[in-house]
Parts: C-alpha cells; structure tokens; sequence
C-alpha cells in the first residue's frame, strides 16, 4: 500500500521502534528532507539518501540504549512516522533532553498523530526526570512556528555544520515534558507538527 493511502487507514499504533523498522523510518527521513530543497544544498542533500539513511537507522536502532528512545506511529502495520530523542551528557541551553529527529507521513498530519509522537516522546524524557526539553528547527524552516504554538520557548540560534556547509538552527525548549504533553493532548488534531520535522542531528553534540 502506498504511503500517500496511510489517511484512509484505521488503527493506529503508538510504539517502540524495532530493528525491523529501519527501512521504513529511513524512508520517510528521506521524504522529509526532500521539503528543504529550498535552503540545503544539493551535496548536503544527496549524502543522505535511501541507502544512507537505511544505513543510519540501522545502526540507531541495534544500539538503542537506556540514553535514547525511538518511537513510531503505525497505522495497519505501516510505520507513518517517528520521533527519536536522547538524554543530553551536559546541559545545551539549560535541556537536559533533546528531540532530534521527528516526521509524520504527509498523509497523517493534521489528524494528530504528530502531537502523540511528541507526548510520547516527553513522557520517555519525563520518566528519567531529564527536563527541560529542547528541539531545534531548521531556521529557514517555514513550519517551524508549530512549535511555539505548542508551547516551546524560543531560545536562540546555532549556525550547525552540515558537511562543511553553515544551515542555520532554531531553538525550542520546554521547562517540563508535562508542558509538552499538556498542550499536546489539548491541540485539536488538525495542527501540522508532521510538517514541522526539523531534519536531524548528525554533528558531534548530536545521536
């Protein structure tokens, strides 16, 4: 089934990720990137493709630890998005916890299942007692408002290097995950935090 049909389906599933699942998130990770042609580079960009990405996510979910956490949302046993979050070793921005990498099949937005991928997320963080939370958006990133809407406080930008190339980043904290998760379940389903995936975080303080 075609991942532009996941709306029509019914049940969906908020779960762990599993080994098994690389090939699907890595997928959607690709198609994610693909809305920010506009501002990152097409080197940048072909370095992450599908085979990289298969790559990348095999190995984040064979050595998932007690420091990090992946969750997908599946929809009739198709993965139709993902979030990825750590635990920081030093505190970045006054977070003791990141969100990294977070993307909901354009199919499912508006339906709210991003705002569950990221109450699940907070309550993995707020479980290790690792707040505040932070996430950074692409500044270029015309989605990336959602976040303040759901609460996040601005706090600033970093000029992140992506293969020797300077794409700016915005960032968003959250004092407590109740916070987030909060304004998550009283969001109206039809918000568009799929829209908002920030890309990730490959440099050295990043997975």
């Amino acid at each position: 089934m075609r991942r532009s049909d996941l709306s029509a389906l019914g049940h969906l599933r908020i779960r762990k990720a599993e080994p098994r699942d690389a090939p699907e998130i890595a997928a959607l990770h690709v198609r994610g990137w693909e809305e920010f042609r506009a501002f990152v580079p097409e080197p940048v960009m072909q370095a992450r493709n599908l085979s990289a990405r298969e790559h990348e996510w095999s190995a984040i979910l064979a050595s998932a630890g007690s420091r990090m956490s992946v969750t997908v949302a599946e929809i009739d046993g198709v993965v139709g998005g993902f979030v990825h979050c750590k635990l920081l070793d030093e505190p970045v921005r006054g977070a003791q916890s990141e969100i990294t990498r977070f993307f909901v099949a354009a199919g499912l937005r508006r339906q709210g299942v991003g705002r569950r991928l990221l109450a699940a997320a907070a309550s993995w963080i707020r479980d290790r007692d690792a707040e505040p939370i932070s996430l950074y958006s692409f500044t270029q990133n015309r989605f990336r408002a959602v976040y303040a809407k759901l609460g996040g406080r601005e706090a600033g930008e970093r000029p992140s290097v992506w293969d020797g190339i300077v794409i700016p980043e915005t960032c968003y904290v959250w004092e407590t995950a109740d916070d987030l998760i909060g304004v998550c379940s009283a969001s109206s389903d039809r918000w568009t935090a799929g829209q908002a995936f920030r890309g990730d975080r490959e440099q050295p303080r990043g997975v």
